[in-house]
């Protein structure tokens, strides 16, 4: 019995796996598997190959996230070469991104999305949460001045200045917080 190799593809038309047929009993060929063709696909790099019915066409891969959105919904439950390699895809090219993210569906598919510019009124909040944070570290760092003079191992007068600083720095850590809260 010769076997004939054959191209499997997704019910997208991609590239799947390499499969093989066998001869008809009847006669007059052999018994293709679904979704297959016996013309083997030219894979470039960076692309997938893709059957439209009479050929296999190379579809680029995405390179970009903004390229990724342009694909449109993944679904989480397909194993098939091609889905597997767009989720890895989406990881990679959304990594670290400032612009661009992952979403899950309901029904756990995946996308890319082009993360919306914050508004004055939120950079206005980062700005004041990271002064507040800033201001919480300066009075973390100084604190053993309080530990010293309570300890009585310095006096108040030695760290005169630190102290100065400290209060001013709770007094606008405070103002700070009433404004976010206001926000």
């Amino acid at each position: 019995m010769t076997l004939k190799p054959v191209f499997i593809y997704d019910a997208d038309g991609f590239f799947d796996h390499q499969s093989s047929a066998q001869p008809d009993p009847m006669g007059g060929g052999y018994l293709m598997p679904p979704n297959s063709t016996d013309v083997e696909p030219n894979i470039d790099d960076g692309c997938f190959a893709r059957w439209n019915g009479k050929e296999w066409v190379s579809v680029a891969m995405p390179a970009t996230a903004a390229d990724c959105v342009k694909l449109g919904a993944v679904s989480h439950y397909t194993h098939t070469p091609h889905d597997e390699r767009l989720r890895q895809l989406f990881q990679v090219l959304t990594e670290g991104s400032e612009t661009h993210r992952i979403e899950r569906g309901e029904d756990l598919s995946w996308k890319v999305v082009e993360i919306p510019e914050k508004t004055p009124e939120e950079k206005h909040r980062e700005q004041v949460e990271s002064r507040i944070a800033e201001l919480k570290g300066k009075l973390a760092d100084s604190d053993y001045v309080v530990i010293k003079i309570a300890e009585g191992e310095a006096s108040a007068e030695e760290y005169a200045e630190v102290l100065a600083n400290r209060k001013l720095w709770r007094e606008e850590i405070n103002r700070l917080q009433k404004e976010l809260e206001e926000l």
